[in-house]
């Protein structure tokens, strides 16, 4: 069973201003990378997690899954051929543009651009935030975050992830208007989300996750009187036990933003669970659907 990690998203983006505002609600760090092309956010040494690409267009550009060795890259890469999908070693300037030693893309079956990688550049300087924060975002063992799909087919889409790269099934949401496969590759509750859509295959959110509800609370903050768009107002999930919010991003998708996710440690004795939509408590949605 191998584990993999969330390792960084890109945005295509000509709200660079916007992207700013939002780093600052949320206590991200500014790598010492970026140029007027590309905006790069760190959470922890890692000097690439979000990279925000100038562009005319807005929305989903890519997101990178560290495989932690060549051996587990090579292996990622023939399961992935194995089920019938092209992949690209990519260049060298290209992974050096990712900040990795090594880097493979495909599309996957929603048309998602994928990229898998190990070699990750890290920095010896403490990150500075842009805003202070009390605590640290939860990456190490966990990776970034996690990311959510809406997409037209979720049991097709499941099974690809389980089938052809090892994702395992943590525990889905089942009801009339909400339906999740939440999916693990590392202790994390989920690294991914599969959300039943309605339509074409679209990037619902990136979750980020700090170690204190003070952090979230103070992010909350900072949101408002940033004027950034409150998506969902502060909660917890039943599910994963996180409490959290969401903000709206200008490129199309939301960010939520948390703390205290429960963490999968024992593989041998987890059972999948079917959970009612909805949180415990909080999660009112201010965003008009449809």
């Amino acid at each position: 069973m191998t584990n993999l990690k969330l390792g960084y998203l890109g945005v295509n983006s000509a709200q660079r201003e916007e992207w700013l505002k939002i780093g600052h609600a949320l206590g991200l760090g500014l790598a010492n990378e970026t140029t007027d092309d590309v905006l790069y956010f760190r959470l922890d040494e890692y000097r690439n997690r979000i990279a925000i690409h100038q562009s005319d267009q807005e929305g989903f550009a890519y997101v990178g899954w560290d495989c932690g060795s060549p051996q587990v890259l090579r292996a990622r890469i023939a399961a992935i051929k194995a089920a019938g999908i092209d992949v690209v070693v990519e260049s060298e300037e290209l992974a050096a543009e990712r900040g990795v030693c090594e880097l493979a893309s495909f599309h996957d079956i929603n048309g998602f651009r994928t990229e898998f990688y190990y070699g990750a550049m890290v920095h010896n300087d403490p990150m500075h935030h842009l805003e202070p924060v009390e605590g640290h975002f939860v990456t190490a063992d966990e990776g970034m975050g996690h990311v959510v799909y809406a997409v037209p087919d979720l049991a097709k889409t499941r099974d690809f992830y389980i089938d052809a790269l090892d994702f395992r099934l943590t525990d889905m949401t089942r009801g009339p208007w909400l339906t999740i496969d939440f999916l693990r590759c590392n202790p994390r509750h989920h690294s991914l989300g599969l959300m039943q859509g309605r339509g074409p295959a679209s990037f619902q959110h990136l979750m980020l996750q700090v170690e204190t509800l003070d952090d979230v609370g103070r992010a909350y903050d900072r949101a408002e009187k940033q004027g950034i768009k409150i998506a969902c107002t502060l909660g917890r999930h039943n599910v994963e036990k996180m409490v959290s919010f969401y903000i709206e991003t200008p490129s199309g998708f939301d960010i939520e933003f948390g703390s205290g996710a429960i963490r999968v440690d024992d593989e041998e004795n987890w059972s999948a669970k079917v959970y009612d939509p909805g949180s415990h408590w909080g999660h009112t949605w201010l965003r008009k659907w449809g």
